[in-house]
């Protein structure tokens, strides 16, 4: 081997182990949590003037029980079976006391769902009136609601249930401090709640029944209340 060639090697040996000589730069990276949620179902009908139920009427129903849809003729079945206020007392001016003789509970008439999202509930067997889309990174939140927007004219003589994350019925909070909680996810556990094909994206049925506290002393009126989810997490 010729002196040429040697120095050839010799010089290739020091490039390549200067090679392995670096410097770093650490990126950092930090992202907040966040929490949205979204609701595809725009209104809840309860026509009690109705003769039938409407194309998307309210769900829920248990094992043991299946809630009547409200329209005109369940609404009389419910009357029909009533007892009679008793004793009355006539008199020159207008009663006060409500007629309180027993209670009726019915699914919506119909519901109407906005576009915004789909759920495909697949092997769930969930067929809810809707859902709310809950999009958050946070391990843990629970979603709630609460009647912002209360019956004016009504109000003494319904109740409206909401399908809790207890899997049960329950009355749904007129007090944004004392929130009706909906589903909720802990860790790994959640309750009335599902996770979907994407990340970070969940979805919880929402169910509801109206109950008819004093149907006799309802008094024929058009009226609406209005409800709001929010999320938390912890």
């Amino acid at each position: 081997m010729n002196n040429n060639l040697k120095l050839m090697i010799v010089a290739a040996v020091i490039v390549l182990t200067g090679a392995f000589a670096a410097k770093t730069t650490t990126f950092g990276f930090r992202y907040p949590e966040y929490l949205y949620i979204y609701t595809n179902l725009d209104v809840e009908y309860f026509f009690f003037d109705e003769q039938s139920p409407g194309s998307n009427p309210g769900t829920y129903e248990t094992k043991q029980k299946k809630y009547d849809v409200a329209t005109q003729p369940n609404l009389e079945k419910c009357l029909v079976n009533m007892t009679l206020p008793s004793p009355v007392t006539a008199q020159t001016s207008a009663g006060s006391e409500l007629i309180r003789t027993g209670k009726c509970d019915f699914v919506a008439t119909d519901t109407k769902k906005n576009k915004d999202f789909e759920v495909k509930w697949g092997s769930t067997g969930e067929k809810p009136d809707g859902a709310l889309l809950i999009l958050t990174n946070a391990p843990s939140w629970t979603a709630a609601a609460y009647i912002n927007e209360e019956f004016g004219e009504v109000g003494k003589m319904v109740t409206l249930q909401v399908r809790t994350e207890k899997n049960t019925l329950e009355e749904l909070s007129a007090s944004e401090s004392k929130k009706t909680v909906v589903g909720k996810k802990s860790g790994s556990t959640m309750t009335n709640a599902y996770y979907t094909d994407f990340v970070n994206a969940y979805v919880v049925p929402l169910q509801f029944v109206m109950v008819l506290d004093a149907p006799f002393s309802t008094p024929k009126v058009e009226d609406k209340a209005q409800v709001t989810y929010t999320i938390s997490s912890p």
